[in-house]
């Protein structure tokens, strides 16, 4: 016999009368049911009048029930709190609390309502009361809340109560009984689940679906037990759901319910892998996503982009079953198959279609992930991803013994050091890889004794930077790229618009495959107008127009040069001043015009003075995060960096990228977090502020610092428009356009975080400074900005009048 428990809280006799009369109604007219209504007294239930067709929904449910075959002992709770309803649950010895209609009239947040619950079903598993808790065991009656974001939330199935309403009391009659049927025949009357349930081991055992999504998940406890050994609690668990997917998902969520991962709940599939991304640049952390069928391909070029930065993690996707013929959203039939595409473009993959085979399959796919060539994709299919079959211990591969290779160390051609030591050029070094500790400290001291003029790269922004850990870099002049290379560097490699001569200048790429997006030269300048040296440890990465490539480990080539560094005075003292005079621009004019709407240029010009002095007075440190566009390459250019930062120029370029790594950024750096997004690129992706909420789970998942996302708005897609008007000189046209909706400003809060969201045409340092040093706080800030095809960024196009 099925005893469940159905609980009621509420303080409104009106609301209490109108449940408990639709649930006496379903249950009292049948023989094998029975009702029993505990603390019926203690709230006086009023007479519920109903609807027309009150009468024909209920005869349907009392006769489904009829046909179930079974018998059902129903206990009814009322009571006017969560704490009185635990008391009686207790007192009644009652081994169950199955379905919990909530009253919130009163309008209680969702981080005090989910506090509130939370606390509720401890209370009831500490005196042994299974408390189920799902969408459909969890029923809120509310008023509208004050805030549409708050309620959205909630993992509840939600009924508003108007009170204006007419016939809101015979309404809600009605869907109580909705409600109870929909929860019985989901969990206790299904027989899809009892189908399932007896091809279970130990099926005996589980009684319902609650116990049966517990239930042992073959690949997803080996996934827990893989990471766990590899990473500890340092790994990514993202996720975008599908029907195949989701016994997978829910039996990781389970899994790593009191651990202390990373988990990011993505917008679409293409979020999870610009999560992934960010997340192995900034943090060296692996990851697991999960897609459901037919899905590889909306991972973008973003999974290229994880390929080519060798980041570390699996790609669980489900396959549609080989023995279906063309099946819905499956990649292998006939006429496509997803491994052909995988291979062209080398990311490892193993098709997983038989549970028997997992065990092969597994080993298989460790082995592919320790290679540590990029992302593993898992083709599974729903059998592999539904299967409950125990896999031995020994599955999981021990972690490899690298072993140290023993090749000779080539030596550091004679020319480099005679270079360093001897010559009166100038020196650049762009770093466009991260470096290690070892490397990066070499880097700097080799830097100041030899004069050395150092850049990051718009692909790998922050490897070295203006104020690492806050310190200054007096080396430092900015960024180098196709687009967005610093006004300081263009001082310095260039004199009135025209590269200086090849014989004054050398430019180091380290760490580099000299690609298009790291350097604004066009090709010819490389052969004829510039000596440029590649340090690469991958010999497929010397670039054939480098003057000359070196192949070899950067820690090698940096240790050589500093055993043998003797710089001559005069030569230190020449690239010393050199750097120094590029340092000391002034201001660009366009970057003082106060115009309204603000340039690009005066932005970040007054941008970039706050952030000095929020480093250097009040120990301001941050993440950028930079989209490929118009502004993200100003930022890039114009704006002080504490450290590594994320672009989306990195690899494919992809915009949008940066836009959907915010919130994994902002839920997991402990400190500050600032974005700039053009509406080019938002308007690419989708509404990044619920998914950022959605994440945000209290301490678990939340923000610690400031984050702010400046999203900058003229209604153009400005790079694609300068290029057209300034390069090519021709009309930008309608395809250029790129339409905005106006945000209104708004202030609220949600599970702790402080939510704001507004819209600027001038610069206000003071509440700009709220913004970047606030605490708790996401800001999503519209900054009102006109089109120009000025500004320090297209100069090597030609020289701007006003220079």
């Amino acid at each position: 016999m099925y005893c469940p428990g159905i609980g009621i809280v509420s303080k409104d006799p009106a609301l209490t009368s109108a449940i408990v009369f639709g649930i006496q109604q379903l249950f009292q007219p049948l023989s094998v049911t029975t009702l029993r209504i505990r603390n019926e007294s203690a709230i006086p239930l009023s007479p519920v009048s109903v609807l027309p067709l009150h009468q024909q929904l209920l005869n349907k449910a009392v006769n489904q029930i009829g046909r179930l075959e079974k018998t059902f002992n129903v206990s009814l709770y009322v009571a006017d709190s969560l704490e009185q309803l635990c008391h009686q649950l207790t007192e009644q010895q009652q081994d169950s609390l199955d379905l919990l209609f909530y009253d919130n009239q009163l309008g209680i947040s969702a981080q005090q309502l989910q506090e509130r619950l939370d606390s509720f079903y401890s209370a009831l598993s500490k005196r042994k009361i299974s408390g189920l808790r799902s969408p459909l065991s969890l029923v809120y009656f509310t008023s509208p809340p004050s805030h549409g974001l708050v309620f959205s939330l909630a993992n509840s199935v939600e009924h508003y109560v108007h009170k204006q309403q007419s016939h809101w009391q015979a309404i809600i009659a009605s869907q109580s009984i909705v409600d109870t049927m929909e929860f019985l025949l989901r969990y206790y009357c299904n027989p899809l689940l009892a189908r399932k349930l007896r091809s279970l081991p130990h099926a005996g055992r589980i009684q319902g679906v609650t116990e049966y999504g517990r239930r042992f998940i073959s690949l997803a406890t080996f996934m827990l037990e893989f990471f766990t050994a590899r990473a500890d609690d340092n790994w990514l668990f993202g996720y975008y759901t599908g029907s195949v997917i989701a016994p997978f998902i829910d039996a990781l969520e389970q899994g790593l319910a009191q651990r202390q991962i990373t988990i990011i709940n993505g917008c679409n599939e293409h979020s999870l892998a610009c999560s992934a991304l960010a997340n192995w640049q900034l943090y060296r952390s692996p990851f697991l996503l999960t897609v459901t069928c037919g899905m590889m391909l909306e991972f973008k070029g973003t999974l290229l982009n994880l390929k080519r930065s060798r980041a570390r993690g699996f790609i669980v996707c489900g396959e549609g079953e080989p023995n279906h013929w063309f099946a819905a959203q499956g990649m292998m039939n006939a006429e496509e198959d997803i491994r052909r595409i995988l291979d062209g473009m080398a990311i490892a993959w193993v098709y997983m279609c038989d549970p028997q085979q997992m065990e092969h399959d597994l080993i298989e796919a460790q082995n592919l992930y320790d290679r540590d060539q990029g992302p593993v994709v898992l083709l599974a299919t729903p059998r592999v991803l539904d299967s409950c079959r125990s896999l031995p211990s020994a599955v999981i591969a021990p972690i490899p013994v690298k072993k140290s290779a023993s090749q000779a160390i080539p030596s550091l051609p004679d020319n480099i050091m005679a270079l360093l030591n001897q010559h009166s050029r100038k020196l650049l070094w762009v770093v466009d890889s991260p470096l290690s500790a070892q490397e990066r400290t070499l880097l700097m001291d080799i830097a100041r004794q030899a004069g050395i003029a150092l850049a990051d790269s718009v692909q790998r922004p922050g490897c070295v930077s203006a104020y690492p850990e806050g310190n200054y870099n007096a080396q430092y002049l900015g960024t180098l790229g196709v687009y967005g290379t610093s006004r300081e560097l263009l001082s310095y490699l260039y004199q009135d618009g025209e590269l200086n001569p090849k014989q004054d200048q050398v430019i180091f790429f380290l760490k580099s495959r000299l690609g298009q997006p790291s350097s604004p030269f066009p090709p010819g300048n490389f052969k004829h107008r510039l000596e440029t040296i590649q340090v690469t440890e991958n010999a497929a990465h010397i670039a054939p127009h480098a003057s000359q490539g070196l192949c070899m480990k950067l820690v090698d080539f940096l240790l050589q040069i500093k055993a043998k560094l003797a710089v001559d005075p005069q030569v230190l003292a020449y690239r010393q001043t050199q750097i120094a005079r590029a340092k000391s621009l002034s201001a660009g004019l366009l970057s003082q015009l106060p115009s309204c709407p603000m340039s690009p240029d005066y932005f970040f010009y007054r941008f970039s003075e706050l952030l000095k002095a929020l480093i250097q007075k009040q120990a301001y440190r941050y993440t950028g995060l930079f989209d490929a566009g118009r502004c993200g390459f100003s930022a890039l250019g114009s704006l002080p960096r504490t450290g590594p930062g994320f672009s989306s120029i990195y690899g494919r370029g992809c915009m949008g990228d940066a836009l959907m790594a915010f919130p994994l950024v902002a839920l997991k750096n402990p400190g500050n977090t600032v974005a700039f997004v053009g509406d080019g690129a938002r308007n690419l992706a989708p509404d990044i502020l619920p998914f950022l909420l959605k994440n945000l789970r209290g301490v678990k998942s939340t923000v610690r610092g400031s984050a702010t996302l400046f999203i900058f708005v003229n209604n153009s897609l400005s790079m694609v428009r300068t290029y057209q008007e300034r390069a090519l000189l021709g009309h930008a046209g309608e395809q250029m356009n790129s339409l905005s909706l106006y945000q209104s400003p708004a202030v609220f809060y949600h599970a702790g975080v402080k939510i704001t969201q507004h819209s600027i045409i001038e610069f206000d340092p003071e509440q700009m400074h709220e913004w970047l040093t606030s605490k708790n706080s996401i800001n999503i800030i519209q900054v009102m900005t006109a089109h120009n095809n000025q500004g320090d960024m297209y100069r090597h196009f030609s020289t701007d009048w006003y220079y």
